[in-house]
Formats: structure tokens, sequence, C-alpha cells
């Protein structure tokens, strides 16, 4: 259809996928009378819910959702047990907010958890990386990774929530 003599050079027909998280969808691209079409229509986003998958397509799961402590105290006895386990200034338990609610943290005036003030709260500045800010020392956690913005965000939620 350019008139160059070829057919079809610049055009890939076959299946196509668009959208992410559980809007993405799989579509067809086909070439008609000389006009490219697409069929693929990615799903409408909706609210996330607290379940691993990413409702509103942003390609997070979860975000502006509360974690829940029994998640949290899997979570950090996987990445925070090698060095929170029976070593340590502090030792993570198997009740983490019980065995930190209030009690100073090692090298700072604040709590490890103060419930509804991540500000206070020593455990949530060492996973945002802002313990220097709050008085203390050493490297951000967990040692292995810091966490992505939308799941420090999570544990601020949590904090909030805490009683």
């Amino acid at each position: 259809n350019d008139c160059d003599g070829e057919v079809d050079e610049d055009f890939d027909a076959g299946p196509t996928t668009c959208g992410q998280g559980l809007c993405a969808a799989a579509g067809e691209a086909t070439c008609i009378n000389g006009v490219a079409n697409d069929s693929c229509a990615p799903g409408a986003p909706v609210d996330e819910i607290d379940d691993g998958e990413d409702q509103d397509c942003d390609g997070l799961s979860d975000e502006g959702i509360a974690y829940t402590t029994e998640f949290l105290q899997n979570r950090f006895n996987i990445e925070c047990g090698g060095c929170h386990g029976n070593n340590g200034n502090y030792t993570l338990g198997a009740d983490f907010v019980a065995q930190s609610n209030g009690v100073p943290a090692n090298g700072s005036n604040m709590a490890m958890i103060t419930p509804g003030e991540p500000q206070n709260s020593y455990l949530y500045h060492k996973m945002a990386g802002t313990q220097g800010q709050a008085g203390g020392r050493g490297s951000q956690m967990p040692r292995g990774g810091a966490w992505p913005a939308h799941e420090i965000e999570r544990l601020r939620l949590w904090f909030l929530d805490l009683e």
C-alpha cells in the first residue's frame, strides 16, 4: 500500500498484549485495506484490595493498604532473622510487636515501635532509610535490599493502624 514494491514490510501481524496487572489483555495485530489494527483492549482498573494483585493496573500491588502484623512478622522473619535472630543488639522474636512496643532503640532516643506514630518509631526510620534524621545510625534495613516506596508507605499505614 505504500507503493515501494514490497508487501507489509513494516508491519508485524500476530498476537499482541496490552495493559498491566489485572488489566492485562491479549489481542491480534492485523492489516486490513492498508490500515493497521490492534484488537487488544486492556481491562478497566479498579480499587486495590489486599491480595497481592494489581487491580488498579499501575504495575504495583496492594499499594495504599496497610500491612497486617502477621504479614510483617513473616516477612521480618525471612528478611531480618539472619541479623536479628539470636544475635546482635536486637532479637526479632516470635512477636516483634510485643517485643518492640515502647522499647528504646539502641543508639536512638525513640522507641522501636510507637503505635500510631511512624515518625516516632525507630523501626520505621530504619526501614525507610531515615534513621540518621531520627538520631540513629547504621544502614537501612533490610540489608538484602531496601523496600520500594509503596511498601514503605504500606508499613507507615500499618504503624498508623497499630493500637
